[in-house]
């Protein structure tokens, strides 16, 4: 005789952020940043893991131009974000206490380290989701906030297409 008590069912939450706008970039040899951040919070014990991936390739573009995603020069993320004169690239960093260790640094390079430096370690999207953030233990009821910080360059030499640029993308975080 007796009964089994239970804490419910595990659960996942997310938040859903407002739009990014990014000041114009109509010159060359200018770069533009901004941050979006979104509070992920689950009770379930072995953690959360959370992706981002673009519609689109590349996933910056307007009606008649674009920016490509961005590519690192290695396997990792480049600690740096860092173009080519004639370039046009747009990039995503993600920060915060949760970042993936693939986005973690030592002060010089990434997916080396512990730390996790605001503004450094840049990817390009994809189509294909790239895990952004991971924890392996439940954050209720507070959650955990996970930012990715976004960055269109052009550089120097690069006559580009002034126009309204845009791009969808989809974050999901899933329990482990």
């Amino acid at each position: 005789a007796g009964f089994w008590a239970t804490a419910g069912s595990p659960y996942i939450t997310l938040s859903s952020p407002s739009d990014l706008t990014l000041d114009a970039i109509s010159a060359t040899g200018v770069s533009r940043e901004g941050l979006v951040s979104w509070t992920v919070t689950t009770n379930n014990g072995a953690g959360y893991v959370m992706t981002i991936k673009s519609s689109t390739t590349p996933a910056f573009k307007s009606s008649t131009d674009y920016f490509n995603d961005y590519t690192p020069s290695g396997s990792d993320p480049d600690y740096d974000f860092s173009i080519s004169t004639t370039g046009a690239e747009f990039g995503f960093s993600p920060e915060g206490t949760d970042t993936h260790s693939r986005f973690k640094d030592n002060g010089s390079a990434c997916n080396t380290g512990s730390g996790e430096t605001s503004g450094k370690c840049w990817d390009g999207l994809s189509t294909s989701t790239k895990t952004i953030a991971t924890k392996t233990s439940g954050n209720a009821p507070s959650g955990s906030t996970v930012s990715v910080r976004f960055k269109a360059s052009i550089g120097e030499s690069r006559n580009h297409t002034a126009g309204n640029y845009s791009t969808s993308i989809t974050v999901t975080a899933t329990t482990l």
